[in-house]
């Protein structure tokens, strides 16, 4: 186990933005303008964010467009966290490995945490149950890479895990709390909190999904637990079901890129391009030759022409240059006061 926790440790640091986000998003008088401006100032995490949220993993009724519009609809605490899972994800990302067993794993830990926050409308849960499991994906890898030791998790050994990442992360009370609450009952039985109950009982519909069928008895324990009737339990695994495939594609630990198609892209995009700089470049010529055409028929105007906007000079030709001697500064150079009044 000694191996294991050493590996936990070696996950790195969230970035410092990360940091900074979830700071701000904890301050009691919290600064709209300030965290805005922490999110945008991110484009990559920007674009995640937008990308789940219009996702079937919100399944909202309208697209949102823009980031007031989703902290005003999912609240400054909620976008944070949101924020925290793509960057935990991220990280994670950094330790996979193309293996069967691998791969196996992440769609588990990824279909659990998605139950997790459809059976209890909870969306911090998501983030809850994907980090009580990091301990079994990376000892995955490590078995991946040739690791022998059998390992037996443990309430002890969750306990000292959570607490090298919670001190890496500066994760919430509220997450430490319902990822010690799930283990303590998993393990030892312990106290049934609302937020371990969820996560439990997730577990056990993510074992079931991940072998393509329902075990049997488990509706009547599961639904039970959850104190869900037969009905709403079936549509929430329906729900789950549905929508796995899309946050799959959300969360996926590589990211997959046909590099051929952006090639392909990347040309197209250069060509509109080169064709609108050229556009561009004609209009310009155009606009230079007729300014030009302007310029001289306005100079070789017969008649003097000044134009002020209140007492500044906006225009003046060069026929009216020739009849004051000079270029006119206000009206007094022009009309007399009588003339100016009228």
């Amino acid at each position: 186990m000694l191996e294991l926790l050493e590996k936990i440790d070696t996950i790195p640091e969230l970035p410092q933005v990360a940091y900074k986000i979830i700071e701000e998003a904890n301050k009691e008088d919290i600064n709209y303008e300030k965290f805005s401006m922490l999110i945008e100032g991110s484009p990559s995490l920007m674009l995640k964010i937008f990308q789940i949220i219009n996702s079937p993993f919100y399944a909202l009724p309208n697209k949102i467009h823009n980031l007031s519009q989703a902290i005003g609809l999912l609240g400054i605490k909620h976008v944070a966290n949101l924020a925290l899972t793509i960057f935990v994800i991220n990280i994670l990302k950094d330790f996979y490995k193309e293996d069967s067993e691998v791969v196996l794993k992440w769609k588990h830990i990824i279909t659990f945490s998605n139950a997790a926050k459809t059976t209890s409308k909870n969306d911090a849960l998501f983030l809850s149950a994907l980090i009580s499991k990091i301990p079994e994906y990376l000892y995955t890898i490590m078995l991946s890479e040739g690791y022998g030791k059998k390992i037996e998790f443990n309430l002890d050994f969750h306990e000292k895990a959570i607490e090298i990442l919670s001190e890496k992360w500066f994760l919430s009370e509220e997450t430490v709390n319902a990822i010690k609450n799930f283990h303590m009952l998993k393990y030892n039985g312990g106290a049934k909190s609302k937020d371990a109950v969820y996560l439990y009982a997730s577990e056990i519909i993510a074992d079931s999904l991940m072998l393509k069928g329902t075990k049997e008895g488990l509706l009547e324990k599961v639904g039970k637990l959850l104190k869900m009737t037969d009905e709403v339990f079936i549509e929430n695994i329906k729900k789950i079901e549905e929508n796995s495939k899309a946050v799959f594609s959300l969360f996926q630990a590589k990211e997959s890129v046909d590099y051929t198609n952006l090639l392909t892209l990347f040309s197209e995009a250069n060509s509109k391009i080169y064709k609108l700089l050229t556009e561009n470049h004609l209009l310009l010529d155009k606009y230079i030759s007729s300014n030009e055409t302007l310029e001289i028929a306005f100079n070789n105007f017969p008649l003097g022409v000044i134009l002020f906007e209140k007492d500044s000079l906006v225009l003046v030709n060069e026929e009216a240059i020739k009849i004051f001697s000079k270029i006119p500064k206000n009206m007094d150079d022009i009309l007399d006061k009588k003339m100016q009044q009228t």
